[in-house]
């Protein structure tokens, strides 16, 4: 688009919205000269949504234009807790890309957006362990804003931070996660769907460390769960001759 035809423009014109409900400013989001001289020429738009709820900050920070998102916020004072149709900030998208650099421009601008949750009840930390982002995760935790028991938060199908992180696989977010001040404490609420912590462990191949209420000694005894057995004696989260109802040990069980 050159200067004469942007010249020519009528505001009318900068109204127009495509089946998407997205004005003429969202397609040039990656344009920052253009967008500076849309924006001066109709400078409510920056606070047009599409039909998902989206605004061009959201925009800026799912496709990562950080110059862009940064002179939004600083230049246009958009506020980066606006939320889409579903709930999601410009904090969410950045942790769901991995963009470190959007993450920390953002927390430093509100924190608080580290506490907001979204139509599925997740948090940034939430969406940064599902995409398998350890270094978005640190950034997180690391802030003074940050609530521990964030880690213990559940979404709406009843899974924590780190139940997302174990069911895609993330070995390395889960064993971070697990050391990160959780040591001797039994993990993590049991799914509001039922779906038990062996099938997790199965999916994510990961090993006995994760356990709940629903995992106890004597079904890690049953299952021959070795590694969850050392588990819970080893961080004496139980005694070895805890007896159940029948009053056997979990050696009574057979290994």
């Amino acid at each position: 688009m050159n200067s004469y035809l942007l010249h020519e423009i009528k505001q009318d014109f900068l109204q127009i919205t495509d089946n998407q409900g997205r004005i003429p400013l969202f397609a040039a989001v990656d344009k920052i000269e253009i967008t500076d001289y849309l924006i001066k020429r109709y400078p409510q738009s920056v606070n047009s949504k599409d039909i998902y709820g989206n605004t061009v900050l959201h925009q800026a920070a799912f496709e990562g234009y950080e110059r862009m998102l940064k002179s939004l916020v600083l230049n246009y004072s958009m506020d980066p807790s606006l939320q889409n149709n579903r709930g999601t900030t410009a904090l969410h998208l950045v942790c769901e890309t991995g963009n470190k650099s959007l993450v920390t421009f953002l927390l430093s601008i509100n924190d608080k957006l580290i506490g907001i949750s979204d139509g599925n009840k997740r948090l940034p930390l939430h969406i940064a362990a599902l995409n398998g982002h350890l270094f978005i995760i640190k950034t997180l935790v690391s802030n003074k804003n940050f609530d521990q028991e964030s880690l213990f938060s559940i979404d709406i199908n009843g899974f924590t931070p780190r139940h997302l992180a174990a069911y895609q696989g993330f070995v390395h977010i889960v064993d971070y996660i697990f050391s990160y001040g959780m040591r001797r404490k039994q993990l993590i609420q049991i799914f509001q769907h039922q779906q038990s912590i062996e099938q997790l462990m199965t999916i994510a191949q990961i090993n006995g460390r994760i356990c709940t209420e629903a995992l106890t000694p004597h079904r890690a005894a049953e299952k021959r769960y070795i590694s969850a057995l050392e588990y819970f004696f080893n961080e004496k989260l139980r005694d070895p001759n805890c007896r159940d109802s029948l009053q056997r040990t979990p050696l009574h069980l057979p290994l």
